[in-house]
């Protein structure tokens, strides 16, 4: 479903990248930052993020492209701001914990010492859990 950004919410946003990264930033010290790696690559954005939560430490990747077009990119940063907001929410609210809700851009170590989401690691080739042919069949 790739809707043109005229028909996505937040289009008549005027407010501007660096102030929506900062917005995020202010986000996350609410819930418990840590600390923060952003990395802008020409097109590439990623966000790396330390929370500390209920006693734990928890890392998490975020990776989107950047639109051409100034109008979408400011677009889908406040998309962006806002989806994260809602996540957070809802650990709040307790509808969900920290590591369901981050899940998927949770880092952890694979064996091999990579470090990597746990969406690229299932999508990838690399085995997370050594599961044995007798797992498949009945006693």
């Amino acid at each position: 479903m790739n809707k043109k950004p005229t028909q996505l919410p937040y289009r008549g946003t005027k407010v501007p990248v660096r102030r929506t990264i900062e917005n995020i930033r202010e986000l996350l010290e609410k819930y418990g930052l840590i600390g923060t790696q952003i990395t802008e690559y020409g097109k590439s954005f990623r966000l790396v993020f330390a929370l500390e939560h209920d006693g734990k430490k928890y890392a998490f990747q975020f990776e989107m492209t950047r639109p051409d077009d100034e109008k979408f990119e400011r677009q889908k940063f406040r998309a962006f701001y806002y989806h994260l907001k809602s996540r957070l929410e809802a650990v709040d609210f307790g509808l969900f914990t920290m590591q369901e809700i981050f899940m998927p851009e949770m880092l952890i170590q694979l064996p091999n010492g990579d470090v990597t989401t746990i969406k690229r690691a299932l999508e990838s080739e690399n085995k997370l859990l050594p599961i044995s042919k007798e797992y498949f069949e009945g006693d």
